[in-house]
């Protein structure tokens, strides 16, 4: 994999990758990507990825392939969390897992979902006090629980607020907030007990990063940054040698992308 700067972006090439973002995958709302397309980095400036045979990938700074993952066993990747550089949270939706990594993505342990009964979980994440949450797609509940899944707190059913059929595709976390996505109704902002607080309407949108000043999404091929205060929107212009993007991720104010050479 080659690396270029070009000012303030970081731009990875690589020869081949699947659809293009605008297309999503069948059965998608429009504007909804899947998860594993979205270039995630920790706090150390390891990058990491699902590749088109998915393969969970880490690069180091330098854009050297340093660590693999695959297991053919619980499915294909959901999503993935690598906001904690020694605990690189995999959830596997099919199989019902979350299978806990460390930094050279060896599993340190494989955490069944099922064991909470009577309840299907779609999406996943981790807070910023290392803690797990949960979106029940039944019960239309997030749970926040601990390694074990302890339950420490739940909100109320988000029908009761108001948003019956709610079903998150993404779920994000600040140390203030966390923010549930749905493509077609928009984005539920939480506090981190899970305290309903507000509906963002901002809909058929992926969210790429979020931290406490401000969150970056995708809607209709725009990548948009926007504060949580006045929720004022500002453009990140994609580079001008762009061509269709698969891979891409925001960290740091810098724009990060993978495209087709």
């Amino acid at each position: 994999m080659n690396i270029a700067f070009f000012h303030n972006i970081l731009l990875l090439s690589c020869l081949s990758l699947f659809s293009c973002i605008t297309s999503g995958k069948p059965g998608m709302t429009p504007g909804e990507i899947p998860q594993t397309m979205i270039i995630q980095a920790d706090k150390l400036g390891n990058f990491f990825l699902v590749n088109q045979d998915g393969i969970l990938q880490k690069f180091d700074p330098s854009g050297k392939l340093s660590f693999i993952y695959n297991n053919h066993r619980a499915g294909k990747i959901t999503s993935f969390d690598a906001s904690e550089p020694m605990k690189i949270l995999v959830f596997f939706k099919e199989s019902q897992e979350l299978i806990l990594l460390d930094n050279t993505l060896s599993e340190i342990s494989i955490i069944p979902l099922n064991q909470l009964n009577g309840r299907y979980f779609s999406s996943v994440a981790r807070t910023n006090d290392g803690s797990l949450v949960l979106y029940d797609a039944n019960n239309e509940i997030l749970l926040k629980t601990d390694e074990k899944l302890v339950i420490e707190t739940e909100s109320f059913p988000l029908f009761q607020e108001g948003f019956p059929g709610f079903k998150p595709h993404q779920i994000k976390c600040n140390n203030q907030h966390i923010l549930l996505n749905d493509a077609n109704i928009g984005l539920i902002l939480m506090d981190n007990f899970c305290n309903f607080r507000k509906i963002i309407p901002i809909q058929r949108a992926t969210l790429v990063a979020v931290n406490d000043d401000y969150m970056v999404y995708l809607k209709d091929e725009k990548l948009i940054k926007s504060d949580f205060i006045f929720f004022e929107e500002q453009i990140i212009p994609w580079p001008d040698n762009r061509t269709t993007t698969s891979y891409f991720g925001y960290q740091h104010d810098h724009l990060i992308l993978q495209d087709v050479r």
